[in-house]
């Protein structure tokens, strides 16, 4: 068999040595290459995810959740499953095809025997994901830069799918500068402009290869504009019932994403306005200094008042509110007559490494005072049911 028609294959096992062991005997048949390699249920799956397998094959069992792995690939990325178990049985059985695995077998199956299940497995699935309702857009906004919208954005992109188990879009419609990219460590190999540029009405087929993957379990990016210049592509894009415009492009995410996180650049230019229209739930980002607020303060005005945005879509999130500058934080809420929603607190070293690495803080293990408000934010969202 041809190299590029072998079976592209995750392998995760507890043990090192079974596992390089297993991988040897595999790929000596020449029908099976091994992408990548895990060790314990969340390397099962991030890997899975991220290195677009076409069968995963795990054993059960130490610190390897073989259905719990299966159950989660089930919603955020569906792929066939091979599980190896010690406990062959009814009992496993059902298990296994509750969780939508493709096969169950022994822990010590002949290699021959597995091989042929793991070529009968590729491109097959038990059933796809039911969709429980249409994915909701979260849109983060800002008055004006440099008050943390993009970090906020991404890392509660990472921390949606890990909360939930979900599918998450992120997009960046900050189509001169944007940096999401860069803040979850990826190199685009397209943009938004491609979908934009495309005359096809296939748009869910279109976008599905063109949304970055990224290395955070669940998490896709469709990307801004690799050049400034670039930007007037989409932002001239024309009638929002066009397949190549961001308004369908959000439309047709919801059918396949549960979250779909938007950056949103400030300004009330057309597109904002009808991306911020489109959105569910508007997270208005703003910092306790005065300029930030009194801005802040003018956009409340357009968004509620005068553009008649229901009032409990828009969330005033204030972000630094701990740092000692400009108002008060309990005269926040007096001062722009509406409520602060949330408050994430100002650490700088936490925000600004992750920046720098391109992992987003909210995939760390570590629980910073920043990150776990930031997984608090996502949580409340994921349990009141934005919509």
């Amino acid at each position: 068999m041809p190299v590029n028609e072998r079976v592209r294959v995750v392998l995760a096992m507890s043990q090192a040595t079974a596992l390089r062991e297993l991988k040897q005997v595999l790929e000596a048949t020449g029908r099976v290459e091994v992408v990548a390699e895990a060790h314990d249920t969340n390397e099962a799956v991030d890997k899975s995810c991220a290195s677009l397998p076409e069968v995963v094959v795990i054993e059960d069992g130490y610190d390897l959740d073989a259905f719990g792995v299966t159950e989660t690939l089930m919603s955020l990325q569906p792929v066939p499953v091979v599980i190896l178990s010690g406990r062959a049985s009814v009992e496993e059985a059902r298990k296994a095809l509750a969780v939508s695995a493709r096969d169950l077998l022994p822990r010590k199956t002949p290699v021959p025997v597995l091989v042929n299940a793991i070529a009968a497995a590729r491109g097959q699935l038990a059933r796809a994901p039911a969709q429980e309702q249409r994915g909701r857009v979260i849109c983060v906004f800002s008055t004006k830069g440099g008050v943390g919208k993009s970090t906020i954005a991404a890392n509660l992109a990472v921390g949606l799918a890990r909360l939930s188990k979900r599918r998450v879009a992120c997009v960046d419609l900050d189509l001169e500068f944007g940096c999401q990219a860069t803040l979850m460590g990826v190199q685009p190999s397209s943009s938004i402009v491609d979908v934009t540029l495309l005359e096809t009405g296939r748009l869910e087929e279109v976008l599905d290869k063109v949304m970055e993957r990224t290395p955070y379990a669940g998490v896709r990016l469709l990307a801004a504009p690799p050049s400034p210049d670039l930007a007037a592509v989409v932002d001239g894009g024309g009638g929002g019932q066009s397949p190549g415009t961001v308004p369908a492009i959000l439309e047709s995410l919801r059918k396949n994403y549960n979250y779909i996180v938007v950056d949103l650049p400030c300004g009330f230019r057309d597109l904002n306005l009808t991306v911020l229209e489109a959105s569910d739930l508007v997270l208005l980002v703003a910092t306790p200094d005065i300029p930030t607020l009194q801005n802040t303060g003018k956009c409340l005005d357009v968004l509620v008042d005068r553009l008649d945005f229901v009032r409990e879509s828009v969330r005033l999130v204030l972000n630094r509110s701990n740092a000692a500058l400009g108002l008060p934080v309990n005269e926040i809420p007096k001062h722009l007559d509406f409520p602060v929603f949330y408050r994430l607190p100002s650490e700088g070293k936490t925000a600004v490494w992750s920046a720098n690495t391109g992992l987003p803080f909210t995939a760390r293990r570590g629980r910073t005072a920043l990150t776990q408000a930031v997984m608090n934010l996502a949580r409340q969202l994921i349990d009141e049911k934005v919509g």
